[in-house]
C-alpha cells in the first residue's frame, strides 16, 4: 500500500510560490532604491579619490598635477617639465561603473599646483560637480587650498 502522507501537494506549493512573489515583490523597490543610493555614495568616493590623488601627486612630485571630469569619466594627469601631461591613472567612466550622471558641467577641470593648492582657472571656476542617479544626488567641492568636501551645505555656499 502506498504511503500518500509524505511530500507536498502541488496546491502547497503553488501557495509557497505565491507568497513568495508577493513578499519579493514588496521588496524590489527598496532594493533598487538602496542600489541607488549606493551608486551615488561609491562614485562620491571614487571621484574624492580621484581629486586627491590629484593633489598628493601635484605635492609628491612638485609638479602641477589637473583632475579632469569630462561628461562621465574622470581621470588625472600629471605635468611633465616640458609643459605637456600624461595620463597618470586610468580613466575611469562612472556611467559605466555605477550607472551614474556627473554635472553640473560637462567639463571640470582642477589643477593644483606643487604645493597641492587647487588654482583656479577663472573668477567663476566652479570646482564642483554633481553625481545623480535615480533622484539621489551628491556633491563634491574643492576649495582654494586644495580640501575636499562632501558636505552639500559647505558646497552650496561655495556656489
Amino acid at each position: 500500500m502506498l504511503n500518500r502522507d509524505s511530500g507536498f501537494t502541488l496546491i502547497e506549493m503553488l501557495m509557497v510560490f505565491v507568497i513568495m512573489g508577493i513578499v519579493l515583490s514588496l521588496a524590489s523597490p527598496k532594493l533598487s532604491k538602496a542600489a541607488g543610493q549606493m551608486a551615488v555614495r561609491n562614485s562620491r568616493n571614487e571621484v574624492s579619490a580621484m581629486i586627491s590623488l590629484a593633489r598628493a601627486l601635484a605635492i609628491q612630485n612638485g609638479r602641477r598635477a589637473v583632475f579632469i571630469q569630462e561628461g562621465n569619466t574622470v581621470r588625472v594627469e600629471l605635468a611633465r617639465g616640458s609643459g605637456t601631461t600624461t595620463d597618470t591613472t586610468t580613466m575611469r567612466d562612472l556611467a559605466t561603473q555605477h550607472k551614474v550622471a556627473l554635472g553640473p558641467n560637462a567639463k571640470v577641470t582642477i589643477p593644483f599646483d606643487p604645493r597641492g593648492f587647487a588654482i583656479p582657472i577663472s573668477k567663476d571656476d566652479p570646482r564642483l560637480i554633481t553625481i545623480k542617479r535615480d533622484g539621489f544626488t551628491d556633491t563634491i567641492c574643492v576649495f582654494g587650498l586644495g580640501k575636499i568636501s562632501t558636505d552639500s551645505d559647505k558646497c552650496a555656499a561655495m556656489q
